[in-house]
């Protein structure tokens, strides 16, 4: 990650191989895959972006170990949010 940060990875592997797992979470034997997780990301970051958040903002997140929180750091992250 020298020179790029956990967002800007994602981004390369969402190139570079869209339908591979990306995670998959044991509790609930969910998977997603890149391009499934791009999407989610996407989507919340357009909502954080229309509660108002920018880039430099601070975000609490307040959620159990599941994809949504995973999703939702990602999010931020891919807005500039600290999360």
């Amino acid at each position: 990650l020298i020179g790029a940060n956990l967002y800007d990875r994602l981004e390369t592997m969402i190139d570079e191989k869209p339908n591979d797992v990306a995670f998959k979470f044991s509790l609930t034997n969910q998977s997603y895959t890149y391009k499934e997780l791009k999407q989610r990301i996407d989507e919340l970051a357009q909502n954080l972006l229309k509660y108002g958040f920018k880039n430099g903002d601070r975000l609490a997140i307040m959620l159990p170990n599941t994809p949504e929180y995973v999703f939702t750091v990602l999010a931020a992250a891919s807005i500039g949010v600290v999360s």
